[in-house]
């Protein structure tokens, strides 16, 4: 199978894949984490987030 992605593209993609791994959790990491709630990861999904939307009357046209 051909492809168009050459060598030096797919080691850039994977320098800023890692790039932004190390970002992560060395960088924003170090915020104290809490126990997430079923309630809040709910929250953060897509369908949580069109439901909070409808009910603070912020519906997108």
């Amino acid at each position: 199978m051909d492809t168009f992605a050459t060598a030096p593209m797919w080691a850039g993609f994977l320098v800023l894949v890692l790039g932004t791994l190390v970002v992560d959790v060395f960088v924003l990491g170090r915020r104290h984490a809490h126990r997430v709630s079923t309630r809040e990861a709910l929250g953060w999904t897509w369908p949580g987030r069109q439901s909070r939307e409808r009910r603070a009357g912020n519906r997108r046209t």
